[in-house]
């Protein structure tokens, strides 16, 4: 099995050369998101509840995608080798924050420990429950639907994928494209339910507002590990890596509007 623990490590300048690449092939390749224009009244609560879905899911997924790349490792009888510690460590950040682990240590130091078990509160999961409550009125569901479930397994199998630093590159994929996509959401909120883009909203104002937004955060955090794992001669080929990740994180958000757009035509047409 082939991994890349780079040798020739990319220098600093390079990979942010290698950022700006490949935002402006975000850029070329997807001018705007699903979400920009896919939304609409009639179909807000489906799309959000598949939304609701992965953002409950994706905490556990990344903590089991540390297990799965630890235990292929040793199951092979090899050392732990850089890709896992360096995916670990950033992987259990991520947890760590969709937990809101990281926001209590922030705001109380080591006293906001304490406050671990409030995850009523703390977990975004549920802050995104609440704003869904205050847009709609009610409290809903998440639809695990077969579209979003096949999503959320290839996410599992792509970050516990070693292979090429796969893991890499979705990680970098689904956290520059989970930026783009919450934004997206934001605007669609405020246009269709003219609501200010403010704290009242914590979910979205957490991850893409205010003056430290944590999505920006955890954009730039996930590229830094190209520094110590893409080797320089196959940067190129990484980047094709990480727009082909990216894709599937588009697809979902195509397929989910798909879903909401042919519940709407069955509810006319009963």
């Amino acid at each position: 099995m082939q991994y890349y623990s780079a040798s020739s490590p990319i220098s600093q300048i390079r990979a942010n050369n290698f950022l700006f690449e490949f935002d402006q092939c975000i850029d070329e390749l997807f001018p705007s998101h699903p979400f920009d224009s896919g939304i609409s009244i009639d179909n807000f609560e489906r799309v959000i509840s598949e939304y609701l879905a992965m953002s409950i899911s994706f905490p556990y997924i990344q903590a089991g995608a540390i297990y799965n790349n630890y235990r292929l490792t040793i199951d092979e009888n090899n050392d732990i080798n850089k890709n896992v510690e360096i995916t670990s460590a950033i992987g259990s950040f991520l947890v760590f924050d969709e937990f809101g682990c990281y926001a209590q240590t922030q705001k109380f130091g080591n006293d906001g420990l304490r406050n671990l078990t409030n995850v009523g509160h703390n977990f975004h999961s549920n802050l995104l429950r609440r704003d869904i409550e205050t847009l709609l009125g009610k409290r809903v569901k998440p639809v695990w639907s077969d579209v979003t479930n096949a999503y959320l397994s290839d996410l599992l199998a792509a970050l516990s994928d070693q292979k090429l630093n796969r893991n890499i590159a979705y990680m970098i994929a689904f956290e520059n494209h989970a930026n783009r996509m919450i934004m997206s959401l934001w605007n669609a909120i405020h246009l269709l339910f003219n609501f200010p883009k403010d704290s009242k909203l914590s979910y979205f104002y957490g991850h893409v507002g205010g003056e430290s937004p944590a999505e920006a955060f955890h954009v730039e955090m996930t590229q830094r590990m190209i520094e110590d794992l893409v080797p320089e001669v196959d940067v190129s080929q990484f980047i094709s890596s990480c727009i082909k990740e990216y894709t599937a994180n588009i697809s979902w958000c195509e397929r989910i509007l798909s879903l909401s757009n042919s519940d709407k035509r069955i509810q006319k047409d009963a």
